[in-house]
């Protein structure tokens, strides 16, 4: 944390991209805060945080490195910058609307390119937990990525991580569920998914059937 609020990081090279290509400027401190979503799992931080420096491996990157110019594997279009995968990708962007109703149920706030570079900042349960849930996707997405490589399904590439997000999302639920019921915390869980209607609906007991299906 010290580093992060340090000179390095201000001074870091992708804080210097998104400012001169995007013209979004960088608080360091506020996207660490958002990146270390209490809700969020250790990896999905990880790789969200790699993404945001833009460190993370994919089509652009390795099409920079190589001098090739193969196809996003997810859309088959050429990716044009190292922003493809989290602004401009068709698919990225078709996920995200189809996530937009729970996010706007969760938050009035409309979508931005900050909020989908950066996720969006405060510290209330319903912004937790729409952090949490366009982090998820965005590892999803992440993922699967590199799995089309091989695969060669191409657009149809955007039905399995609609599963894979809603089996992860289920999961992690009910990990939290299950680990909330055995500690006697039930409030707490509660609390983190919004279980008075907003989010997720709650009568004493949670099963997978009962857990929302987002796509």
């Amino acid at each position: 944390e010290l580093i992060i609020k340090g000179k390095h990081y201000k001074d870091h090279h992708s804080s210097a991209s998104w400012t001169q290509d995007l013209d979004i400027s960088i608080v360091w401190e506020k996207v660490w805060k958002n990146v270390h979503n209490p809700i969020a799992q250790e990896e999905t931080k990880s790789k969200i945080w790699e993404q945001i420096h833009l460190f993370d491996y994919n089509t652009y990157s390795y099409n920079l490195w190589h001098q090739q110019n193969n196809y996003c594997p997810l859309c088959l279009l050429i990716p044009e910058s190292k922003y493809h995968l989290i602004l401009n990708c068709p698919t990225t962007k078709f996920l995200w609307d189809g996530l937009t109703p729970i996010l706007l149920n969760l938050h009035y706030e409309s979508i931005s390119n900050e909020e989908m570079a950066f996720g969006m900042t405060g510290n209330t349960a319903n912004i937790l937990l729409r952090n949490w849930l366009t982090f998820l996707l965005r590892e999803c997405i992440i993922d699967q990525e590199r799995i089309a490589y091989k695969n060669q399904l191409g657009l149809h590439n955007t039905t399995y991580i609609q599963l894979k997000f809603n089996a992860r999302l289920k999961k992690e639920i009910l990990q939290s569920y299950e680990y909330h019921q055995s500690q006697g915390t039930m409030h707490i869980f509660k609390h983190k998914y919004r279980a008075n209607g907003v989010f997720l609906e709650f009568d004493d007991n949670i099963q997978h059937y009962t857990l929302p299906k987002i796509f």
